[in-house]
């Protein structure tokens, strides 16, 4: 298959899935995928009852555990707000680690010590793509240690790690909405401003991995544009989940921005560098649109855009293709996403250069959530009355 037909068949996958109106659509043509999605949704809500009702055991590691998910498969910018929440507990004088589980990536062992306070431990290709970004994006605090990132399947496992080796007092468990196996003491739910839940169904036949109703169990709700939009109206969002939320649950509004471009060796340049340069632009995550548009908005010439599924493991010959690309349009850079980046080994010889656009988080209403870590951290737990359950 073509680099371009592969792009074309990826985009009519993304805007089935999600664009709500393509939901009948959906229900009436690919039905055996709606039916699947019903059974789907039995069983994630069965699930939670059964952790509900102590069947099955969530267990309590011996610090603060903040989680940080979504209700979606992928694409509302939940690792940003990971590593902006690990920047501002640091400069709080938090001790604090991140765990994840990887998505991807086998781990050898019972879990991988991407970095520690001293320093990135492993390359490109050694560990998840999410994990590299966020252990790189988190040594550079300003004079400040950096932050402990761990990724392994068994996150209980990886959380014990992180306390016995570092001796944190707060844990962020990145994508950990859904992971109910281990108690978490504050639940923050990440929703895409722009496109909180696609088409609404839930997988296979949408990018739901539960029902909106599991939107109940967040402690913090964080509305994150990625359009740019610090100042998005997110009346209609939050008045649909009204419903589900506690009475009058903090609200997070956040929105990313272009920062800088990185470069594959890894000196850095303004983000003007792209202004009316010729590009051609690749990326390998869950809503790629959003990254050509900023692109654009920056003054880059997009030549040609190669979108790929979230978490694409790329190859030799995929780098072949887009090297080859760049070529036949005369691109001036190659530019991806920093996630992608993350992945990509610096033994690659590229005649063009290569670089990532790094994008930076600006939030308001965050300290609510410092002002909780605190009072959990001190032992003087958050208002029972506002805390949800599992």
């Amino acid at each position: 298959m073509s680099g371009r037909m592969q792009s074309e068949l990826f985009r009519l996958f993304t805007l089935i899935y999600e664009n709500p109106r393509w939901r009948p659509i959906v229900i009436v043509v690919l039905f055996p995928l709606f039916l699947a999605s019903i059974i789907f949704r039995f069983i994630a809500a069965a699930r939670v009852l059964f952790y509900r009702v102590g069947f099955f055991k969530s267990e309590k590691l011996p610090v603060c555990v903040v989680s940080v998910g979504n209700l979606t498969t992928g694409g509302s910018g939940k690792t940003p707000v990971v590593i902006h929440l690990a920047k501002m507990f640091v400069a709080a004088g938090i001790s604090v680690a991140v765990i994840s589980r990887g998505y991807g990536f086998e781990v050898k062992g019972d879990y991988l010590v991407v970095s520690d306070r001293e320093g990135v431990r492993c390359s490109p290709g050694e560990a998840p793509d999410e994990a590299l970004m966020t252990a790189n994006k988190l040594m550079d605090l300003k004079g400040l240690s950096g932050v402990p990132v761990i990724v392994g399947p068994n996150r209980v496992n990886s959380g014990k790690a992180a306390v016995e080796l570092f001796d944190v007092n707060v844990i962020i468990m990145d994508d950990g909405y859904q992971h109910l196996k281990v108690r978490r003491d504050l639940n923050i739910l990440v929703v895409d401003g722009e496109n909180p839940f696609g088409n609404r169904l839930m997988l296979p036949a949408g990018p739901l991995r539960e029902p909106l109703r599991a939107s109940g169990r967040a402690d913090v709700v964080w509305i994150n544009s990625k359009s740019q939009q610090s100042d998005l109206d997110t009346t209609g969002l939050l008045e649909g989940l009204k419903r589900y939320l506690v009475d009058d649950i903090p609200v997070v509004k956040s929105a990313l921005f272009p920062d800088r471009v990185l470069g594959f060796t890894g000196e850095t340049f303004p983000k003007d560098v792209l202004h009316k340069k010729r590009v051609l632009a690749f990326s390998g995550i869950q809503r790629p649109d959003a990254f050509f548009s900023v692109l654009k908005d920056l003054g880059a010439i997009v030549v040609y855009e190669l979108p790929f599924s979230d978490h694409y493991v790329f190859s030799d010959d995929d780098f072949k293709v887009i090297e080859r690309m760049a070529l036949l349009y005369n691109a001036e850079m190659v530019v991806t996403t920093e996630k992608d980046f993350a992945r990509i080994s610096r033994d690659i010889k590229w005649r063009i250069p290569l670089s990532a656009l790094v994008m930076s988080i600006v939030a308001t209403g965050d300290k609510a959530i410092l002002n909780m870590v605190n009072m959990l951290v001190a032992g003087l737990g958050i208002d029972e009355t506002k805390k949800s359950k599992v």
